[in-house]
């Protein structure tokens, strides 16, 4: 028995399918492709509000849920936005506090060794020339007289003027005696001083001088400033 073969037609689409179809293949607006967006969305709470089957109440109540839970995010993170742009830093301090500490030594150099409105005609007459005030004919050298003051070249021209002074027959020298009056005293150069805690003052200081350059027994040399300064009594 011969067969014979017949093509099958499709069957032809029901009118909701071309419109169906027709809905498809045209594209859509913006407002319906956000909508669509957003039912599809697995956005927490988006798809709640923007559902056209939930109850007006409904999508009230998730907007105010989306709209709370967004706020607070945004709160905590512009806080920590805030928190980062002020550059914050951590510092770790690791203290000791210290039983006994050795006062500290104050070593103070300067080029005048005297102070030279101290001075008296006595002391310009015998150490003048020792301090490079006076020529080696006690006449007062031209460079220290450039370097004062009008008022104050009065002053010394005047105090330089041994013509009729008579010097005394006693003179104590260059010793420690005349440095120390005539020195510069650590009261007038002391603004403030504190050690440990407690205030402290220009009579917590002593003078010790000893030679830059010294060798002990064994022939080491001892370096400046080791003990030469002001240490506290």
């Amino acid at each position: 028995m011969a067969l014979e073969g017949r093509c099958l037609r499709p069957a032809s689409p029901t009118p909701g399918q071309r419109r169906a179809r027709r809905r498809h293949a045209q594209p859509g607006t913006p407002r319906d492709d956000l909508s669509h967006l957003l039912a599809r969305t697995h956005l927490h709470g988006l798809r709640h509000i923007c559902s056209p089957s939930n109850s007006l109440s409904r999508r009230v109540f998730w907007m105010l849920a989306f709209c709370t839970c967004l706020g607070l995010l945004l709160s905590w993170s512009s806080n920590r936005l805030l928190h980062w742009l002020a550059f914050p830093t951590h510092t770790r301090v690791h203290t000791e506090w210290a039983r006994e500490l050795t006062f500290p030594t104050v070593t103070i150099c300067n080029n005048n060794p005297v102070r030279l409105y101290h001075l008296t005609k006595s002391d310009l007459y015998f150490a003048g020339h020792w301090l490079g005030l006076l020529l080696a004919n006690r006449t007062a050298r031209p460079l220290v007289l450039d370097l004062l003051q009008d008022d104050r070249q009065a002053w010394f021209s005047k105090l330089s003027d041994f013509r009729l002074f008579l010097p005394p027959r006693r003179f104590e020298g260059t010793s420690l005696e005349f440095m120390d009056r005539l020195g510069h005293q650590l009261e007038d150069m002391l603004l403030a001083c504190k050690y440990r805690g407690e205030p402290c003052g220009a009579h917590n200081f002593s003078t010790v001088r000893e030679d830059f350059e010294d060798y002990d027994e064994r022939r080491h040399r001892q370096r400046p400033g080791d003990h030469a300064g002001h240490p506290a009594r």
